[in-house]
């Protein structure tokens, strides 16, 4: 595994090394026992202000997701938060309390949507499925997904129609 100079890498329960290759001036460390565990990563560039994400989920963020945050808001530092919450009121305290620019989560929408109500639009991993595991940046229960982009959640709208 090749990292340059200007990296710098701390292990972690499970860390796969593999997954950060070729990321130029990537640096993860694991973070103090706040929370049992969380783990944050920066992507560097030379100049600008960094913004500040928090990952909420149990999934590592890939390479290719790292490079798009990175491109689209310049200097990036992602914390990833991989602990258990209960309500969407907990994700708002975590990210009001942590200081976050903005929020990458993997919840269900109902969540999402309380999350929006409380006046907090997270960005959404949009993972295309694909036919084969060669073209997958993701493997679960057997499905293979490919990182295609970031949208924004603006809202969460469920239509109803009555049964009768």
């Amino acid at each position: 595994m090749f990292f340059p100079p200007s990296a710098h890498v701390l292990g972690r329960e499970g860390f796969n090394p593999k997954h950060k290759r070729g990321m130029v001036g990537l640096r993860i460390a694991t973070i103090p026992p706040l929370l049992k565990r969380r783990v944050w990563c920066s992507v560097f560039q030379p100049e600008g202000f960094m913004k500040k994400l928090l990952w909420l989920s149990r999934h590592n963020p890939l390479p290719k997701q790292i490079a798009e945050l990175q491109r689209i808001f310049g200097e990036v530092d992602v914390r990833q938060d991989v602990n258990e919450f209960s309500n969407a009121e907990e994700i708002y305290r975590r990210y009001r309390s942590g200081g976050y620019d903005d929020i990458v989560v993997v919840a269900p929408l109902s969540v999402i949507a309380r999350l929006i109500d409380l006046g907090i639009k997270p960005l959404w991993a949009q993972m295309d499925q694909v036919s084969d595991r060669k073209n997958a940046d993701v493997v679960a229960k057997n499905r293979f997904y490919r990182f295609h982009h970031f949208r924004r959640i603006k809202a969460v709208v469920m239509e109803f129609e009555e049964l009768t």
